[in-house]
């Protein structure tokens, strides 16, 4: 659950879920509406609220099975995915728990329990990175 100035969003999903999804309220308790989130196939456990830009909500989410990192674009009607992450694999994570977002750090912290039964929380820095346009003769030639 995250506030990003006007909503509250929440992930929400049943136990043995097979989608993510998440919806926003007001501070009074009305609802915005609630989205099914594309890529994902499991319940939710974590969800942060980011500024793409300064007009432009991004979500980023994770699961408690699937040790992923999901971001989405918030259109005002949908959730458009953006892409994800795995989560550090060195963690020997058994449960992926929460997730919150630093403006101020431009990080994530995301808690987690390893497969001894210890909780932890990490910082993570992510880098939005894209791929360029070639065709498949220049990307072949690059060889």
């Amino acid at each position: 659950m995250d506030f990003d100035g006007t909503y509250i969003w929440q992930a929400f999903g049943p136990i043995s879920a097979t989608y993510g999804a998440t919806c926003a309220f007001d501070q009074a308790g009305v609802l915005l509406g609630g989205w099914n989130l594309p890529g994902i196939s499991t319940q939710l456990s974590g969800l942060a609220v980011f500024n793409l830009t300064t007009d432009v909500t991004g979500i980023a989410v994770t699961s408690y099975d699937e040790h992923y990192i999901w971001f989405y674009e918030f259109t005002g009607s949908s959730m458009i995915l953006l892409g994800s992450a795995q989560l550090p694999v060195s963690a020997n994570i058994f449960q992926s728990l929460g997730l919150c977002y630093s403006s101020v750090r431009n990080t994530y912290f995301w808690s987690y329990l390893d497969n001894s039964s210890v909780f932890h929380i990490s910082e993570l820095q992510i880098t939005e990175t894209s791929l360029e346009h070639s065709t498949w003769g220049n990307i072949k030639t690059s060889f």
